[in-house]
């Protein structure tokens, strides 16, 4: 995956160690399509310093399960049905606003995204990018600025 601005929010390769699951970076990955959020599930949860939190297949999941998981990053798609990723990044800024949010997207000049950025989202990750990319490019624990 490309990183866009998420470049900016940090590097969860500092967050931990492999055995270290207390300073592992917390991650819940929003995203309807089933086979995106559970490749980045999979990927992530065979990374070091990294623990997967939970999971959800809109915003309004995203919305309610959230604040009871209580993630460091929440990794959530820009376009989805009913609350989009704009509104509900929106919506978990002001429950959470130490939770960093990175928007997930397919298009590098999106208008979703801008406006996510402007909503509290600390960065992007372009989902045609590589794989490899993800793990380096999450932020840290460090409150958002």
């Amino acid at each position: 995956m490309n990183a866009g601005n998420a470049g900016n929010a940090g590097n969860a390769g500092n967050a931990g160690n492999a055995g270290n699951a207390g300073n592992a970076v917390r991650v819940f990955v929003v995203d309807d399509q089933d086979l995106v959020r559970e490749g980045i599930i999979a990927l992530l949860g065979i990374q070091p310093g990294i623990e997967v939190a939970g999971s959800a297949r809109d915003g309004a999941e995203a919305a309610e399960a959230v604040p009871a998981c209580r993630p460091d990053v929440v990794l959530m798609d820009v376009r989805m049905p009913g609350l989009d990723g704009v509104s509900a990044t929106a919506l978990l800024r002001r429950r959470l606003p130490s939770c960093k949010i990175v928007m997930l997207t397919t298009f590098n000049d999106d208008e979703y995204v801008s406006r996510a950025l402007k909503a509290g989202a600390v960065g992007y990750l372009l989902k045609d990018g590589s794989s490899d990319d993800v793990p380096g490019r999450l932020p840290d624990r460090s409150p958002p600025r």
